[in-house]
This record gives structure tokens, sequence and C-alpha cells, in this order.
């Protein structure tokens, strides 16, 4: 951009130094009247102080250069055989393309200038062809400086969506981010409580046996919470490597061990696996397994020691998924913040067809995930 304007600039200084000369030539040739030649040089003058406040993003000065260097070009052009149109189109041409300008007010400068230039002309008796020339030359002026006019605003429009896009993208990495680590400490912390409470509670029974097996327990849940962990910064720093190549099989062993982990924390828990049909990609399991285990957290939150029912088959092109559960003798379920329900549905969002739905049926919480079962040959790795 500078560059272009240091061009910009040194290009105008050339001609408008050589239109300068010429002008005093004629001048000195008897040519030319006394006050055309100072107004051409007025105009040429305008037009240098126009590009060098632009170069250095005056925009007040540069508008009223260019202003100035239209009008004086314009009155002076029948006078001088042309040459002040020079410094009037491209005046003309920087006052209509600059964005800052009002585009009323630097189309109402064209129009003084073509009365000026047409007053000027009658007065000099000049031939209508000519006149009609001249009057062309500010007109294609004004309409180029309205094309770059557009052409800028264009621009702009797309550099804006740009930085908004770039916002939105950072955004969601910042979601994505927040749902992977409330996912891991809602599930591994929540676990380690739950043990450590129990152990403790033995403990005071007396009970030191059972006690060393919940402090046990808790340390394989921090272990695995710790490798939940690395696995969610690795795939957030590169999401294709954490594809794997058997969608369903992931599914159906992670479906299993979240349920053994659940039973291992002192929830109750029972499957029923419908057909699934065919195997599904690995981000349509990955899906699942986060709201599954989100769900049996939510459970061991809001409602424990309360049978939960998990439900995982086929219904039609999709996998469904039914988490249910009796509502808690204490009344309704904790929202908890909101941040879990937030997640799944934002996770299930991401998949196209994917769905969450909720509510209260018959005095059990029932929570419905319906994600797009997708084969691997087009959803995954072969």
């Amino acid at each position: 951009m500078v560059r272009s304007r240091l061009f910009s600039a040194a290009l105008t200084l050339v001609v408008a130094v050589g239109t300068g000369i010429w002008a005093v030539v004629r001048f000195a040739e008897s040519a030319w009247p006394a006050w055309a030649l100072c107004v051409t040089l007025l105009a040429l003058l305008s037009w240098l102080i126009r590009s060098g406040t632009e170069l250095f993003e005056h925009g007040g000065v540069a508008a009223a250069a260019a202003m100035l260097a239209v009008l004086c070009g314009a009155l002076a052009a029948p006078a001088t055989d042309g040459v002040a149109l020079i410094p009037a189109v491209a005046g003309a041409i920087a006052l209509v393309a600059d964005g800052r300008a009002p585009l009323g007010a630097a189309l109402g400068v064209i129009v003084g200038a073509v009365v000026l230039l047409v007053s000027a002309a009658a007065v000099a008796g000049l031939p209508l062809l000519a006149a009609l020339v001249m009057i062309g030359g500010m007109l294609l002026g004004g309409l180029s400086g309205y094309s770059r006019r557009l052409r800028r605003q264009a621009q702009s429009r797309e550099a804006e969506l740009i930085r908004k896009e770039a916002r939105l993208h950072e955004e969601r990495a910042r979601v994505a981010i927040a749902r992977d680590l409330h996912d891991v400490l809602a599930h591994s912390l929540g676990g380690l409580v739950i043990q450590l409470d129990a152990a403790e509670a033995l403990l005071d029974a007396g009970r030191a046996g059972e006690a060393r097996t919940r402090v046990a327990s808790a340390r394989h849940l921090a272990a695995d919470g710790l490798i939940e962990a690395r696995e969610a910064v690795a795939a957030l720093r590169d999401p294709d490597a954490a594809i794997s190549s058997d969608g369903e099989k992931d599914l159906q062993r992670g479906v299993d061990d979240l349920l053994a982990a659940h039973r291992v924390l002192g929830g109750v828990v029972e499957l029923q696996s419908g057909d699934a049909g065919p195997a599904c990609d690995e981000e349509t399991a990955s899906t699942l397994l986060h709201v599954l285990r989100e769900a049996l957290s939510n459970a061991r939150r809001h409602a424990p020691g309360v049978p939960v029912q998990v439900v995982l088959g086929r219904d039609g092109d999709d996998v469904r998924m039914t988490v249910s559960n009796p509502m808690p003798a204490t009344g309704p379920i904790s929202p908890g913040g909101g941040f879990g329900l937030t997640g799944m549905r934002e996770r299930l969002g991401e998949l196209p067809g994917g769905d969450l739905r909720h509510a209260v049926v018959d005095g059990r919480f029932v929570l419905v995930a319906t994600a797009p079962r997708r084969p691997l040959s087009t959803g995954g790795r072969p």
C-alpha cells in the first residue's frame, strides 16, 4: 500500500511538473492569457498538494485540494487548449473515489466544474465539438472515480468479512477448548470427588481395605483423566491426527468403558443396544461418547444412586442414543450451570442433522441424542 502511494505521488509529480513547464512555454509564446496560466498553475499545485497530503493520510486537506484542482482546471481548460483539463480530471477521479468524502458533495463539485467549463467555453468562443470533448472528459473522470469508489468499498467489505470469519474461527476454537475441558473435568474430577468421599467414609467406619480399593480407583480415574486431557490437547493441535479407522468399534468400546466407569463410581446403569446399522465415522462416534459421558456425569451429580438406562440403536439413517433416569426425590434436576447440556447441544450441532432433546417424561429425565450414521468410506478414513 505504501509503495503504491509513493509511485502514484511520483507519477503525479512528473506529470504536473511537465504540464507546468508546457504551460509556461505556451504562455511565453503569447498563446494563453495571463489569468489562464495562473489558474492552470494553481490547479497543478492543488493536484500536487492533494497527492502529497493523501500520501500522509490527511484526508480533509486532500479532498479540499482535489476540489480546487477540479474547479480551477475546468475554468482554465477552454483558454489553455484543454491542458488545464489534466489536473481537473485527475482531481475529479480522486475526489469521487475517496470513500471518506460524501458522494453527493463530490458529484456536486463535478457538476459545478461542468458549469464553469461551459461558461468559460462560451466566453472564449470555443467550438461546440471541443467544448463537448472537454465536458465528456470531466464526466468520464467522475465515472472513473465512482468505479474506483465501488471497488474500494467492495474490497473493504471483503476485508471486513475476512476479519469476521477469523473472529468466528477464534470463537469456535475457544468454545471447543472450553467444551473439552468441561467434559474432562466434569468426568474425572467429579469421579475423583465421589471416590475420595467414599474412601473417607470407609476410613471413618474402620473399613480400611475397602477404602484402599476406593483410593486405587481414584488413582486410576485420575490417570485416565490425564490421558483424556492430553488427547483433548492433541486433538486441538492436530484434529486430523485424532481420527481413527474404526468408528463403530470405538463407539461400542467407548460405551462399554463409560458404563463400567459409571458402575465403579457407584452408579447403576443398564444398556440396551439395538441394530445400529453399518459402521459410523469416528466423528459421530466421538460426539456420541462425549454426550454419554456428560449425561452419566450429570446423573451422578444431580440424581446420585438412581438407575440410569441407556438405549443405543438405529433410527432410519441416524444413530439414536437415549439416556434416562428417574427424577430424584429431592426435586428437579439441578441445571449445574447449564454448561453440560449446552456443550452436548453444540457438539451435536456441529454434525449435519445432529440433534439433542431433553424433557421430563412420566417422572423420568430423558435425554435423546441423534447423530448421522455416516459410513467410514465417506465420513472417516478407510
